[in-house]
């Protein structure tokens, strides 16, 4: 179960499942990785001036795992998705996604770099289409 902390002194439970059974996930995944994080964030924080967009967020989303960020209506889980997506750079803290056998921090790679990876090893889908169109 993924443990987000979204505001100080607020806790939300994520909720997280394995969509794949564990022998279907072995034939898929190298089971030596497979106790490996794909994605860690560790306190990740946006501020836009004063407001806050997310606060100090720890995660780790392992192979196979589904997380769901779920929330009011401006909580920030758009923010913290953009954050974990590479799309928007936290203020504070550090996003480490599993590339091979290295974890790489997507703020600190070069942006084509980040770009390149973004292309082909993330998937993004936008609450407004018209934001996912490259033009």
């Amino acid at each position: 179960m993924a443990h987000v902390t979204t505001d100080p002194g607020t806790t939300t439970q994520g909720i997280s499942g394995v969509f794949l059974d564990k022998t279907e996930r072995t034939r898929i995944l190298d089971p030596i990785q497979d106790s490996k994080p794909l994605l860690c964030a560790r306190g990740v924080s946006r501020f836009y001036g004063r407001r806050l967009g997310c606060h100090q967020v720890d995660l780790d989303v392992m192979p196979g795992e589904v997380v769901a960020v779920v929330g009011e209506s401006g909580s920030g889980k758009t923010t913290l998705l953009r954050c974990l997506s590479g799309l928007l750079p936290p203020t504070e803290g550090t996003v480490l996604f599993r590339y091979g056998d290295e974890l790489l921090d997507l703020y600190r790679l070069d942006g084509s770099v980040r770009r390149r990876l973004l292309r082909t090893a993330v998937g993004v889908v936008f609450q407004k289409p018209e934001e996912g169109l490259r033009m």
